[in-house]
């Protein structure tokens, strides 16, 4: 279940700041206060105001989408523990979720290093009394850490077309309206199947610059560090613990590097298929001198890798300010003209004409949870309804 981890990230757990910081973070995605702000994004602000190292960066995300996915299994490993669970408040409850997931999952910090950084946290949060009842669950648990990852491990792998929506809702850490609603209308072995899919990362995959005159060059140094390539212009990096260590380090050193350079994006491999497709659509379309409209456009993923491949993008517009801000981020990154940009609905934008609009309509985001669990915190039935009727 980890992601990929740098090989030394024991040394960001020389301090509990990152455990703290990934305290906060969940604390406020859980309250709904970020709704509008992907979890990469907060990620990354929260990485850049602290000024963490990118193993500590690394370490926090491990610890953010890890809590994310199992936070309801890790509750229940807590409660066999615990008296009155009931009885914790949030921030104690989260702190709790972090310590075991970390426990049962990040092999490479030793438990008792986990007990002692938690504890401190949770005595210059709560106080002595608190710090003491931390110190004696958290120790318990830590003894039983393999048996209780086991449990986890096979009562996820035991869900299936007899599991109840109950089950399924506590497995994959969702609303139990939001199993319920899989259920009704997929049944009950496809919502048990698509929740076993939503407690494994999604393989980190990336997009190469096709601007750039040598991204054939880039790409072939990717695939030679033992990166798969998975679309026309994209690549699979392999998970934790499926290469050796110094390797692993070696490629995302790398990896980062090329990023912040502007030569390969973060981008996931459905996305990357929709901008190819459309982008040689639109290469054939009057000789690839057509205008094209984004009209939904978001943070830009799609939109940049249009761009990249040679499509003539006029206008990309959202109602976001902030999404259009961290468009114009990446276009600076990636060192790419930036269209012209629009803070709009694109069903009020009239009195202008396009040789072809791009409409990837807003949607209630069910189907990309895995990659984007904070999701579960933002949505509802009336949500679901609301962009339902926004898509017709």
């Amino acid at each position: 279940m980890p992601r990929n981890l740098p090989n030394d990230v024991r040394t960001a757990s020389t301090s509990p700041d990152v455990r703290d910081e990934a305290l906060g973070l969940l604390l406020r995605i859980a309250s709904g206060k970020d709704d509008a702000v992907p979890l990469p994004a907060l990620l990354s602000q929260l990485s850049s105001c602290k000024g963490l190292s990118s193993i500590q960066e690394a370490f926090l995300s491990e610890l953010t989408y890890g809590v994310l996915r199992l936070s309801s299994l890790l509750d229940l490993c807590a409660g066999s523990y615990i008296a009155r669970p009931g009885k914790l408040s949030s921030m104690m409850r989260m702190l709790l979720r972090i310590a075991i997931f970390e426990m049962l999952f990040v092999e490479r910090i030793p438990s008792r290093a986990t007990v002692d950084e938690c504890v401190s946290i949770a005595k210059r949060r709560f106080g002595q009394r608190a710090a003491g009842f931390f110190n004696a669950v958290l120790r318990r648990i830590a003894r039983e850490a393999s048996r209780l990852a086991d449990g986890i491990h096979e009562r996820i792998s035991h869900l299936s077309a007899s599991s109840t929506s109950e089950d399924i809702a506590l497995c994959g850490s969702i609303p139990p309206w939001l199993a319920e609603h899989w259920s009704s209308h997929y049944g009950q072995a496809v919502a048990a199947s698509i929740v076993r899919g939503l407690i494994h990362a999604p393989r980190p995959c990336w997009r190469v610059n096709t601007a750039r005159s040598c991204w054939n060059e880039l790409m072939a140094e990717c695939l030679s560090l033992g990166c798969e390539r998975c679309a026309p212009h994209g690549f699979f990096a392999p998970f934790a613990g499926t290469m050796p260590a110094d390797m692993q380090d070696t490629l995302w050193e790398r990896l980062h590097a090329l990023e912040a350079s502007g030569a390969v994006s973060r981008q996931g491999k459905p996305s990357q298929v929709v901008a190819a497709d459309v982008a040689g659509r639109m290469i054939r379309f009057r000789g690839g001198h057509a205008g094209l409209w984004d009209c939904c456009c978001g943070r830009g993923g799609k939109t940049a890798a249009l761009m990249e491949q040679g499509v003539r993008v006029i206008l990309a517009s959202d109602p976001s300010s902030f999404r259009l801000e961290e468009l114009q981020k990446q276009f600076c990154r990636l060192d790419i003209p930036c269209p012209s940009v629009l803070r709009n609905a694109a069903q009020e934008i009239t009195g202008r004409s396009f040789d072809a609009v791009f409409v990837d309509a807003p949607c209630s985001g069910t189907g990309t949870v895995a990659r984007n669990p904070e999701l579960i915190f933002r949505l509802s039935p009336e949500m679901i309804k609301a962009v339902s009727t926004v898509q017709k």
